[in-house]
């Protein structure tokens, strides 16, 4: 099967020739486990079958009525790499061998994989979403709302990796194993349906509540503002000075979300007049935020995450 043949978001040009996207690459997700996977360089772990076991994994914890969904899955095209299994060597993969090469000639180092449940609720999913990149493996629960495909990410607790170190049971901070972390994930699968309907609730909440576009225009300003001090205190050298220093996002993602702002991709997201609503602000973010509108995919679990704890913290005039 040739890698080009499962590729579900290539487009056709005017002569009638495939054009691949040029970084997230969406695929079968069934093929996935017939691919390699490197890290530096060097083979690793078969990511589909860590994809199978955190699915099978929740499907134990589900009524019979319920199922899990392999749903979505995106490869970063700058990683891969061809495999020449006789000799053992991986190289790089040309643009005219991407669309004739083999998939069981093909290594990732990146992707995104999204495990989902339908069935609750139109419009949602409690998802899991399975960040494998050469660091490692990094986990997140979240919400995925079916209109755009985005994943919200409501609680930093809700991110697990095996590369960014973690509070301990005894208070010290030490980086998970996967065995670690699949066991604290199946908390959340063992309560699906209580943990779904809080974020739900949440959502809610945030819906019914109203901001303006003047409100809106000051939550940018201010966050342009915070990114100017920051980036010229790290210019000088002289960032420990700053008390305040973080970034949840950066001055590009902010542009790239005040112009989704200003035209919703979706019609659900469209101002009412002068008024939309934090939910909507969220999902501006988010819709800028996924990694098939050029997010890096080892940042993005937690860049969704920074988002909705920024809009969520600040202090609207709400309605």
């Amino acid at each position: 099967m040739k890698l080009s043949n499962i590729i579900l978001n290539k487009t056709i040009d005017q002569n009638g020739n495939s054009v691949l996207p040029k970084r997230a690459i969406k695929i079968k997700p069934e093929f996935f486990k017939k691919m390699y996977t490197y890290k530096k360089g060097t083979d690793s772990i078969n990511k589909g079958a860590l994809i199978d076991r955190c699915a099978n994994l929740w499907l134990k914890h589900l009524s019979n009525n319920l199922d899990v969904n392999i749903s979505e899955l995106y490869l970063d095209r700058t990683t891969l790499k061809y495999v020449d299994t006789d000799n053992r060597v991986v190289s790089e993969i040309s643009e005219s061998e991407l669309s004739e090469i083999d998939i069981e000639q093909v290594a990732a180092s990146r992707g995104i994989a999204k495990i989902s449940v339908p069935g609750l609720i139109d419009g949602f999913s409690p998802a899991i979403a399975i960040n494998m990149n050469e660091k490692g493996d990094e986990f997140a629960w979240g919400n995925n709302v079916h209109i755009c495909s985005n994943l919200t990410i409501l609680r930093a607790e809700n991110i697990q990796s095996t590369y960014r170190k973690a509070k301990g049971v005894n208070g010290g901070h030490k980086k998970p194993k996967i065995e670690d972390i699949l066991t604290y994930f199946e908390q959340f699968m063992k309560e699906t349906k209580r943990n779904f309907d809080k974020e739900i609730k949440q959502i809610e909440e945030w819906k019914n509540k109203q901001i303006s576009r003047q409100d809106f225009h000051q939550f940018l300003g201010k966050q342009y503002s915070k990114i100017q001090v920051v980036n010229h205190y790290r210019i000088k050298r002289k960032i420990k000075e700053l008390e305040d220093k973080y970034l949840p996002i950066n001055g590009l993602q902010l542009s790239k979300i005040a112009i989704e702002a200003d035209k919703p991709s979706y019609k659900e997201y469209k101002w009412n007049g002068e008024k939309t609503s934090i939910w909507n602000l969220i999902n501006y973010g988010t819709e800028v935020i996924k990694f098939q509108n050029g997010s890096d995919s080892t940042t993005i679990l937690q860049a969704n995450n920074n988002w909705v704890k920024l809009v969520n913290e600040f202090d609207f005039q709400t309605s």
